[in-house]
């Protein structure tokens, strides 16, 4: 049985942001609706009534740093971006 894993690293680098993941789930509905809405009827279900525009710069809107994020946390469903290289020897693999 496969057990999923979660991968855990110390905080090395100011260049770790956080947007709010719930705007990156609107884009995606939004993108699958544009790109089906012409042949798949199910992609109604997810307009948003608003362009990807709208969504993609709501996302870069909501970037902070991390350590702005942990004095805040406004978003319930941070979504983390490491721009840097991770060094292999400070990675931690945890089985979940």
């Amino acid at each position: 049985m496969h057990k999923p894993k979660s991968f855990s690293f110390p905080t090395f680098t100011d260049k770790v942001l956080v947007f709010d993941g719930d705007i990156s789930l609107s884009i995606y509905d939004q993108v699958f609706y544009e790109d089906l809405k012409d042949t798949d009827e199910e992609a109604l279900n997810f307009d948003t009534g608003e362009s990807i525009e709208h969504w993609v710069k709501l996302y870069w809107n909501s970037m902070m740093v991390l350590d702005e994020y942990k004095a805040k946390k406004p978003y319930p469903r941070p979504e983390i971006l490491v721009f840097e290289s991770i060094p292999q020897e400070i990675i931690k693999v945890q089985e979940d």
